[in-house]
């Protein structure tokens, strides 16, 4: 009975053994399925940090250009609005000057026709004096030419009568 007692006493360590065996094995897979199921969780969890970083710097990039586009579209307007407020400003400069034109225009033709006048005036006191000058220049000639004449004639006078007066004495 001793060896009876032994074996089963072995049988039942063995079992023992066995079963905290077993145990142990299945605590080993529960702590490898927890560290598993944690590491997945980490890696879920990570991936989600990752993808919500990702999302907040897309919103943000989405924000940014939208403000971008916002600053453009203002700007572009404010650009717009200066140059219809320049073509405006040159609409009416014109319009005030068109009539400033058309004056300065009848002004110079005004001008242009006192030039005329004044160059038909000049022109003809110029022929007047000419011919104030020609004539008297001709007067003069003919004067001289009838002193001579008259100075040839008395000369011929005194001549003649000195021939006279030598044959009678």
């Amino acid at each position: 009975m001793k060896k009876e007692q032994k074996r089963q006493e072995i049988r039942r360590e063995a079992g023992e053994l066995e079963r905290l065996r077993d145990l142990d094995l299945r605590e080993q897979a529960m702590r490898e399925r927890k560290k598993q199921e944690e590491k997945r969780r980490s890696t879920k969890a990570f991936q989600e940090l990752l993808t919500e970083r990702e999302q907040k710097k897309a919103a943000e990039a989405r924000r940014q250009e939208e403000e971008e586009e916002q600053r453009q579209q203002i700007a572009s307007q404010r650009e717009e609005q200066k140059r219809m407020w320049r073509e405006k400003q040159e609409g009416i400069l014109r319009e005030r000057q068109r009539p400033i034109d058309t004056v300065m225009q009848k002004l110079a033709v005004l001008k242009q026709e006192d030039i005329d006048l004044l160059r038909k005036s000049e022109e003809q006191s110029i022929a007047r004096a000419d011919a104030e000058r020609e004539a008297k220049r001709a007067r003069v000639q003919c004067e001289k030419a009838e002193r001579r004449a008259a100075m040839l004639e008395s000369i011929a006078t005194h001549r003649e009568s000195r021939k006279r007066l030598s044959v009678c004495v």
